[in-house]
């Protein structure tokens, strides 16, 4: 048994240092020798069919950020991310995540103990700062772009209105009843508040602007029942009192008001006015979770 470990341990370490090889052709096949008994077709092959892979669920997710970049700095960062990119996850649709951190770290911490070559390094590192520098808005588009497959793939419930055996209540009734008293808030599905510097939200692959201007911008995003992602512009004062909602327990029309007058030096009058257009609003998008008890 002890005889035969040793040319066990040999065999492992040769397919290792193969693979390595393998793998260092396939994201530097100008500079790293073609492992040994493979043709050099059949590396191009393999190298052309992978490359593409990545390169589609990186254009799939991120169509308005490649119409907004020269078609050249676009390619080169592809290249680069496939050449020194880190992918941990074996999922496929990670690649697209990867490829944001990529870009969105600092260089140093991106490639540093990676075996890259000091001239390379440079080169790379010098790409996506210059990238950055000549187009500001970039990181925001990206985590933009990235929030709907992030939204799509997140498993998340979706909670009815619940009144049991008693009738739904009219209306005007209920929105009264909802304003009126102070009981918990619960939102249907969760939600993400975001706020961006530029209003990414308006930007497509048709209607890209040629000089992104500053417009600080807040969104409320969620996935409706019909799986589809909803986004919706908002004042910063109601992305502050959605985020207390999701992150409060048992969070009340009460606390909420309390809350947003030491937040504004409101007073209690107008804190309340401002709390009972938001619940309206939510409402209105079938967002605000209702429960039979709570109107008792």
């Amino acid at each position: 048994m002890s005889k035969t470990m040793p040319a066990h341990d040999h065999q492992i370490t040769d397919f290792q240092q193969h693979q390595r090889a393998f793998t260092q052709w396939i994201r530097h096949p100008n500079t790293a020798p073609i492992p040994d008994q493979i043709e050099s077709r059949r590396m191009q092959t393999y190298r052309d069919l992978i490359f593409n892979n990545v390169s589609s669920f990186i254009e799939h997710t991120y169509p308005i950020t490649q119409a907004m970049l020269p078609s050249e700095t676009w390619a080169m960062l592809i290249d680069n991310f496939f050449k020194y990119g880190q992918c941990d996850s074996p999922y496929y649709y990670d690649i697209s995540l990867h490829f944001r951190e990529f870009l969105n770290q600092e260089p140093q911490e991106e490639f540093k103990n990676k075996g890259v070559e000091d001239t390379e390094y440079k080169k790379t590192s010098n790409l996506i700062q210059q990238t950055h520098h000549c187009y500001p808005w970039l990181k925001e588009l990206l985590q933009y772009e990235w929030m709907a497959l992030y939204v799509d793939m997140t498993e998340t419930l979706w909670l009815d209105d619940t009144f049991g055996s008693k009738p739904v209540p009219e209306p005007t009734l209920l929105k009264f009843k909802m304003l009126n008293k102070d009981i918990p808030i619960t939102l249907k599905t969760t939600c993400w508040v975001l706020a961006y510097q530029y209003p990414v939200h308006t930007w497509s692959q048709d209607n890209a602007p040629a000089r992104p201007e500053i417009a600080p911008t807040c969104l409320l995003i969620f996935r409706n029942q019909d799986f589809q992602m909803r986004v919706f512009s908002l004042h910063p004062l109601w992305a502050y009192l959605i985020e207390l909602i999701q992150t409060k327990t048992a969070c009340t029309i009460h606390h909420l008001i309390q809350q947003l007058s030491i937040a504004t030096q409101y007073t209690e009058k107008a804190s309340r006015t401002e709390v009972k257009a938001l619940i309206k609003w939510l409402l209105s998008i079938n967002l605000f979770h209702i429960q039979a008890d709570s109107l008792i």
